[in-house]
């Protein structure tokens, strides 16, 4: 079975359909989206798909708030995490500019809650 992803004869392609599905939900109510985002391959489409299709959308009709969260557990490598913030502020500098409104944000731990207090201060077990 092969998947056609380029348009053939005047049908929509699998990836116009699901631009089309994300917006019929989009638009199928006023309850805002929370989508998690590790910068994985998986997360990253996901976010890129989400962008697309609302994007195709007039502007009068992007009044729904997507929330696009991405977690500082505290333990990522300082190359991952600094990878995860840059594509935030992308996110956000480009929504902002086309008026999406879609909101990236990295949250973060307090610090009684982090990974190294839970495992070494309060004594639970690793992973």
């Amino acid at each position: 079975m092969s998947i056609n992803l380029v348009q053939e004869h005047g049908k929509d392609t699998v990836l116009e359909q699901i631009y089309k599905e994300i917006q019929r939900v989009y638009l199928s109510d006023t309850r805002p989206w929370v989508i998690g985002y590790s910068g994985g391959k998986d997360s990253t489409l996901t976010a890129m798909v989400v962008f697309e299709a609302i994007s195709q959308l007039p502007e009068n009709q992007r009044k729904k708030e997507i929330h696009i969260v991405s977690s500082d557990t505290m333990v990522e490598n300082p190359l991952i995490l600094n990878y995860l913030k840059k594509n935030i502020e992308m996110m956000n500098e480009y929504s902002t500019k086309t008026h999406l409104n879609i909101f990236s944000k990295l949250v973060r731990p307090e610090v009684s809650e982090t990974f190294w207090s839970l495992l070494l201060g309060k004594g639970y077990p690793s992973p």
